[in-house]
């Protein structure tokens, strides 16, 4: 999609300020001072705080490549413990990268439990990034690896718990060697 500059620059600054001062705190005064814009400016693409947070997260979820991250097309027998180190690499990446993406997710996730609108784009979201996880575990079982759990929902709901549970703890600023701990958990999972 194609965005002006003022657009991203509305969302970039509402991403960061929400993710360093949290939602409530977070004002659109807050926002426009730090763009350096108008309430006006703001207003012609947002018709409230509401609406620029639902842009914000559906912006970093595009700017996420989820569907790259899960493709088991390349994955082979020969090969697919590499790609799924990948998976852990990736949260070290973020990391480096973007100091707020973490504390946004837990942002999203509280603001998820008070506003039903924000809970449908977190269903969504679950409801897009299971079947992800179950192709790749499926098509793991397919090429002969040995899963413990045989159930493939079950195992791709537990990769998903640990994987949310990874940010939920990076949110909170504590720190954790991602990539090991997510190398220790495919242990586990994987006879």
């Amino acid at each position: 999609m194609n965005y002006s500059k003022t657009y991203l620059k509305i969302i970039n600054t509402a991403y960061k300020l929400i993710a360093e001062n949290g939602y409530d705190k977070t004002s659109i005064n807050n926002i426009v001072k730090e763009a350096g814009i108008s309430k006006g400016g703001l207003y012609h693409y947002f018709k409230s705080k509401e609406e620029l947070f639902i842009k914000v997260v559906e912006y970093i979820f595009q700017s996420f490549d989820f569907i790259n991250i899960f493709n088991s097309s390349t994955i082979t027998i020969d090969n697919y413990m590499d790609k799924l180190k990948n998976i852990g690499k990736m949260f070290s990446l973020i990391d480096a990268q973007d100091e707020n993406y973490f504390k946004f997710q837990n942002e999203f996730m509280i603001q998820a439990l008070r506003d039903e609108n924000i809970k449908g784009i977190l269903t969504e979201i679950y409801n897009e990034f299971m079947p992800m996880i179950e192709n790749l575990f499926l098509h793991l079982k397919n090429i002969g690896v040995s899963l413990r759990e045989k159930n493939i929902k079950t195992l791709s709901e537990k990769v998903f718990v640990f994987l949310d549970g990874l940010m939920i703890y990076k949110g909170f600023g504590i720190s954790l060697d991602c990539e090991k701990l997510w190398n220790s958990f495919l242990e586990d999972l994987i006879i």
